[in-house]
């Protein structure tokens, strides 16, 4: 009978344990603190209206217009270096100078890697 009563002092003593929030000290700063706050506090208006929602990050006029300048100028840029890469290639096909630098490379070094380094 005397266990019997341990074990249930026991779950009854982890019952409660488990039901009980935990419960925190106040201290003297942490009221005054809560008082200053509550009173400090304005109470809300009907008139007043929310602050508008913004749905989307926008430029100042001025920095929007130096934004579209340089992304105009790198677009340029971008196509300017792609014509001049082609006509550059084209330019080594029809003068025949591929050849020229696979001869160079060639003669350069035996080992294949160091040949397309080369070229």
């Amino acid at each position: 009978m005397k266990k019997s009563a341990q074990i249930f002092l026991a779950l009854l003593f982890t019952l409660i344990s488990l039901n009980v929030p935990p419960t925190r000290a106040q201290s003297s700063s942490d009221t005054a603190r809560q008082q200053s706050s509550a009173t400090t506090a304005a109470p809300p208006t009907d008139n007043a209206t929310p602050p508008p929602r913004i749905t989307h990050y926008t430029l100042p006029p001025d920095r929007d217009q130096k934004a579209r300048a340089i992304s105009t100028v790198r677009l340029r840029l971008v196509v300017i270096d792609l014509i001049y890469g082609l006509a550059v290639l084209f330019f080594i096909l029809r003068a025949k100078l591929a050849a020229k630098y696979r001869d160079v490379a060639e003669k350069s070094s035996q080992n294949r890697f160091f040949q397309a380094l080369i070229f």
